[in-house]
């Protein structure tokens, strides 16, 4: 159950799931006994970008080795 509501509080899991889990019928309820106990889902901004466009230019030796931490 703690997964859960860290997942709800994260906003991967709906209210509705944990309600489910703890056996109450009504999803509003556990919403809002959720929010009474401090726990809201928080709001992240979108983390992901557009892809980048392809030049057709090729990397050199330094920038790959810098991309890829020095590895051969």
């Amino acid at each position: 159950m703690t997964r859960a509501i860290e997942g709800y509080r994260q906003g991967s899991v709906a209210s509705s799931t944990i309600a489910k889990l703890s056996g109450d019928p009504d999803a509003s309820t556990t919403k809002a006994a959720l929010a009474k106990e401090g726990i809201i889902p928080v709001e992240a901004p979108a983390v992901s970008a557009p892809r980048p466009k392809d030049t057709g230019e090729r990397r050199t030796s330094e920038e790959l080795s810098a991309l890829m931490d020095g590895a051969e």
